[in-house]
């Protein structure tokens, strides 16, 4: 009786044995139909659905980077602590990361990753070309941050030095006594004193064009609410008092420098505005003028390297310009540090 049942229970084993087989052939040839016309990035999750286990990861060699990375491009760091079952497809092409219980099935596996060989080989392609796009995006961003960073140190360093000794030499001709000079003496210390206010002056101009002290000291709001007070037109400002990261209110601040300037230069506007929120954890700046639009963003450089400062920080730069219609303004700024 006992020797009846363990044949009954080795049979069963053998017929799930025979199915599960079956099933992996199916999955296996609906893969290789699948992957005849396969859209980059999806490769993943045809493997995923061929094998039956939703949470296999894919990771694709790099040998120029000596490194795995998923689809997009980043780096996948590859468990060694048995938790997850581990399949290397190929010479150092490709490594499925699933379900331990497919361990079982190796030859299904196998199957699947010679199936999705050439599939593979352009999803690798793809992604080696995501992970230099966003190589490319963090090295212009690590730019235009380093350019900032100098941009408030030359600041400081004119404000802090050269400032402050002409200032002290300032002070320093107005304690020369009058009556200790003739008529010709107190002319020169008038001319000299004139001349010292005036570079003074100027030093403090180049120093706002360089790096406003007042936006590293009291955030945007306050550097884009003077400056429009500086126009020699009306602007209206709507900007959130909340601080944020020090290159996104650069940026941001540039933006609006830049597109007013241009208002007042070329537009021939009678106001303008500015409008400046967080929307989803992206900073929008949006600046508009009533003047006579047909701004191009390919004349100069102005525009197009505000277009780039932005880009390099993944955020977007758009310009809407009708002839007589005015111009608008719109960029977004990520917020993430």
């Amino acid at each position: 009786m006992a020797a009846a049942r363990e044949g009954l229970e080795a049979s069963k084993r053998r017929r799930g044995g025979l199915a599960r087989r079956r099933a992996g052939r199916g999955s296996v040839a609906d893969l290789v139909v699948e992957l005849g016309d396969i859209e980059p990035g999806r490769v993943r999750v045809a493997l995923a659905r061929a094998l039956g286990d939703p949470t296999v990861k894919l990771g694709l060699w790099l040998p120029d980077r000596h490194t795995w990375v998923d689809e997009e491009g980043a780096e996948l760091e590859i468990s060694g602590d048995g938790s997850r079952g581990v399949t290397y497809l190929g010479e150092r092409l490709a490594v499925l990361v699933h379900d331990p219980l497919l361990l079982e099935r190796p030859s299904v596996l196998q199957a699947a990753g010679s199936a999705a060989r050439l599939a593979l080989e352009n999803e690798r392609l793809q992604a080696a070309l995501r992970a230099q796009l966003a190589e490319l995006r963090d090295s212009r961003a690590r730019i235009v941050r380093t350019a900032d960073e100098e941009r408030r140190r030359l600041e400081r360093n004119l404000h802090d030095g050269a400032q402050q000794r002409l200032l002290g030499l300032g002070i320093a001709l107005r304690l020369l006594r009058p009556h200790t000079l003739d008529q010709e003496g107190e002319a020169l210390l008038a001319q000299n004193d004139h001349e010292l206010r005036q570079a003074i002056l100027e030093l403090r101009e180049l120093a706002r064009g360089i790096h406003p002290a007042i936006l590293t000291d009291n955030g945007l709001s306050a550097a884009v609410r003077t400056l429009a007070g500086g126009f020699p037109i009306p602007v209206a400002v709507e900007c959130d008092e909340e601080r944020l990261p020090a290159h996104v209110e650069t940026a941001a601040y540039h933006v609006i420098a830049e597109a007013l300037a241009n208002t007042t230069r070329h537009a021939r506007a009678s106001e303008a505005r500015v409008s400046v929120g967080l929307d989803e954890g992206r900073l929008r700046v949006e600046v508009g003028d009533d003047g006579d639009g047909g701004a191009n963003p390919n004349a100069g450089t102005g525009l197009r390297g505000l277009a780039d400062r932005v880009g390099a920080l993944d955020g977007s730069f758009s310009i809407a310009s009708p002839q007589g219609s005015g111009t608008i303004i719109v960029a977004e700024i990520p917020c993430s540090a």
